[in-house]
Parts: C-alpha cells; sequence; structure tokens
C-alpha cells in the first residue's frame, strides 16, 4: 500500500520537489510492489509497481507500469507508461506509446509519438 513520508532525500533535484509539494499541500507518495488504481500527490515515487493513473508535480518510477501518467516533472527507469505528459519528462530504458512534453531527455526508449518543444538523445 502506498506510505505517506517526508524526510529529506539529500537529492537536490527531491527535495525541491518535495518543497514544491508542501507549497501545493500536497503528500510524498511512495508505493512499492503494489497496484493501486490513482494517485493524486505532490510527489510519486514507485518501484516495481503499477498505477491507473497519476496527477502529481514529480513522478519518480522504476521497474513499473503506469496507464496515465500526468506530472511537471517525471523520471521513468526501466518501466511503461501508455499516455506520458509532463514539463520535464527524462526517460531511460522504458516504454511509453504516446509523449506529450516541453522536454524530454531520453536513453534506449520505445515511442509511438512524440510531441515535445525540445527532445534529447536516443529515442
Amino acid at each position: 500500500m502506498p506510505e505517506t513520508e517526508r524526510e529529506p532525500q539529500n537529492n537536490p533535484l527531491e527535495d525541491v520537489a518535495a518543497a514544491a509539494s508542501d507549497a501545493l499541500n500536497g503528500k510524498t507518495i511512495s508505493v512499492n510492489a503494489s497496484t493501486t488504481g490513482r494517485i493524486e500527490a505532490g510527489q510519486v515515487k514507485m518501484h516495481a509497481s503499477t498505477a491507473g493513473t497519476i496527477h502529481a508535480h514529480a513522478v519518480s518510477m522504476q521497474n513499473s507500469a503506469v496507464a496515465l501518467t500526468s506530472a511537471g516533472s517525471i523520471e521513468m527507469h526501466d518501466s511503461a507508461s501508455a499516455l506520458t505528459i509532463g514539463s520535464e519528462v527524462m526517460i531511460k530504458k522504458s516504454a511509453t506509446p504516446l509523449v506529450i512534453a516541453g522536454k524530454v531527455e531520453a536513453s534506449e526508449v520505445q515511442t509511438v509519438f512524440l510531441v515535445a518543444g525540445k527532445a534529447e538523445g536516443k529515442i
């Protein structure tokens, strides 16, 4: 089941995302080896999990799958998302058929349709 977590991670990007989550009265949700239908939070961290939809300020996924991921900042590693919508999206060794983003950084990504203001990497 999702857990609420509020400790600094000693990672500047995660700490900024957590501070933004606090400003938005959001929560940080960690999902580990679980399945959930919908997550709405300030920051979401997923590992070896699945979700139907995620709406958040920042999302970090590893070995996970989501039908719809919508966030300002999205990081995907060895994961899949049917639809990914974000301002800044970093994708490594993942699959996402449809990506809509302001900026995409990619490495070993499989996609069908990419709409981005700026795209870097191997897509």
